[in-house]
């Protein structure tokens, strides 16, 4: 039952009250009025010190200040509260702690539409420990002080929302985002109002949400989830509207999109985003892109420098329609030590669409890389490396010797993947390719619509394992198919591959032409049994 609890939130913050503090529960006996006696477990009401808990459905669902100004330590929602919804009408309460308990299971919300007022400025504390209860600070945040700053933390794994922030009597506002969960940020700020990440997701929800006219957005760790614009803001120590990575690091950071496709353009000039470059990530830091909630692709637009180090990059699998979750489409480079190398971590997708310039290798630890570039030395201008259960896939080209452990899916769907200098394949992991229309003898074979793999100066070489299958995922037709083809040597036979999962009613025999350098599969209907 959806409860309707009215008040003007103005949350004094001066010494926290434990919960030892006397504490009154909601029963919703009376008229609803939160100073009206009868409403709670004890007599008199929650007061200044005391901790007002919620934890049951009550039968009155409308609680009301009515005109008094309240002053509590905290407000707890434990149990099974259902959901609540606070208005003003007339009244005020200050309470410097918001708490859900993680034994709060139920799918509710705690809404709090009047604005949480603060004239003496302090300290905040909003924590939800529930992974299913929202806390929803509907009204947003007030700092009336003129000479006391509030400090706002928002903490615990559950989703907390906080619409809008404003401080324009003289004092600032720092919100931070401790640990794991989400902050959802929706409204504008107004004032000297800042936020500090570290660690979670926060997740700005309207135009202009991210336009911080403080100290801008300071970032030690965790996730900014796009929801309704694209991000670019600018690297500076501080000042109004911009972004800065601390020093001291937190955990790996990112950028995830909600909503429809964003991209990141770092001072909205696609420069230098420098690995350990001041103000920005760190070493030992990974580069995020997506989230486990995130809903479209996030594209990476500004150029990549490693700067001659090993960098991560972790990729998480969220919901994208085009099951792509990151894209890097800025110049990846290492200039002053070419070698600087990439490791592609995380089950989410990652798309390489520039011609990348490092040198080093490229290793695919987890989910899958698709490189997308075709052109000069193509995505990858040296070698990879996928791993057991990881995938290589798209329709651009790898400049480098590429040894694969995993699986190889050419193309986003259908298309060829080029790699230059020879593959080796350690068996294990089948490789899927999909199949479109047949050519009628092998010499016509691979100018169709199919998956293939080109390498057009290198060798296709068996390399451990005992078996080398290809799963054709429901695809194909009667007559021959280019599967892959070398220009360098080959010591695979036709009776190393296994076919599985052809169409229907289809069966497939291997041959592998030393002649041409390739390796062909023959469709033809299964035998009647």
């Amino acid at each position: 039952m959806m409860r309707i609890i009215p008040l003007l939130l103005a949350l004094l913050m001066g010494t926290v009250h434990s919960a030892e503090a006397a504490s009154g529960a909601w029963i919703g006996a009376g008229d609803g009025n939160w100073n009206d006696d009868s409403n709670w477990t004890r007599a008199p009401y929650p007061g200044p010190g005391e901790t007002a808990t919620f934890d049951v459905e009550a039968t009155e669902s409308t609680l009301s200040m009515n005109g008094a100004a309240i002053s509590l330590a905290a407000i707890s929602f434990v149990g099974g509260p259902g959901s609540y919804t606070f208005n003003a009408d007339g009244g005020s309460l200050s309470v410097a702690r918001i708490t859900v308990d993680a034994n709060v299971t139920g799918t509710w919300t705690q809404t709090f539409n009047a604005r949480l007022d603060y004239p003496d400025g302090g300290n905040s504390f909003i924590k939800n420990e529930s992974a299913a209860t929202v806390l929803d600070l509907q009204g947003g945040i007030d700092n009336a002080s003129a000479t006391k700053n509030l400090q706002f933390y928002v903490d615990g794994p559950g989703v907390v929302v906080l619409n809008g922030a404003s401080s324009n009597h003289g004092a600032a506002i720092s919100i931070t985002k401790r640990n794991t969960g989400k902050l959802i940020y929706r409204g504008t700020s107004s004032g000297a109002v800042s936020l500090t990440e570290h660690g979670g997701i926060v997740q700005f929800d309207t135009a202009g949400a991210m336009n911080f006219s403080g100290n801008g957005i300071g970032m030690t760790g965790g996730i900014i989830g796009l929801g309704a614009e694209d991000f670019t803001l600018a690297l500076a120590t501080g000042g109004a509207n911009t972004i800065r990575w601390s020093t001291t690091v937190n955990g790996d950071t990112g950028f995830a999109a909600y909503g429809a496709n964003r991209s990141v353009n770092i001072g909205g000039e696609y420069t230098d985003f420098v690995w350990g470059g001041h103000l920005q990530i760190k070493e030992g830091v990974g580069l995020v892109l997506g989230s486990a909630d995130s809903t479209h692709t996030l594209d990476f637009q500004n150029q990549l420098d490693l700067a001659d180090g090993a960098r991560s990059i972790v990729v998480h699998d969220g919901t994208s329609p085009t099951n792509i979750d990151g894209e890097i489409s800025g110049v990846i480079s290492s200039p002053t030590a070419p070698q600087g190398s990439v490791t592609k971590t995380g089950a989410g997708t990652l798309l390489l669409s520039a011609g990348n310039l490092y040198t080093g290798l490229t290793t695919v630890s987890a989910g899958t890389l698709l490189v997308g570039n075709s052109s000069g030395q193509g995505s990858l201008y040296g070698g990879a490396s996928v791993a057991s259960g990881a995938i290589l896939g798209g329709s651009g080209s790898i400049a480098g010797v590429v040894t694969i452990d995993g699986s190889l899916h050419p193309g986003n769907g259908m298309g060829i993947l080029t790699v230059q200098d020879g593959v080796t394949w350690n068996g294990g992991n089948a490789w899927v390719f999909e199949l479109g229309a047949a050519a009628a003898t092998h010499t016509n074979a691979g100018g169709g619509s199919q998956d293939q793999l080109q390498i057009t100066s290198g060798d296709f070489l068996k390399g451990t394992g005992s078996a080398w299958a290809f799963d054709f995922a429901g695809t194909g037709a009667v007559g021959w198919y280019k599967i892959v083809d070398w220009t360098g040597t080959s010591n695979f036979q036709a009776g190393d591959f296994t076919a599985s999962n052809l169409g229907a009613g289809l069966s497939g025999a291997f041959i592998v032409d030393g002649g041409t350098s390739a390796l062909y599969l023959k469709v033809d209907r299964s035998s009647a049994k």
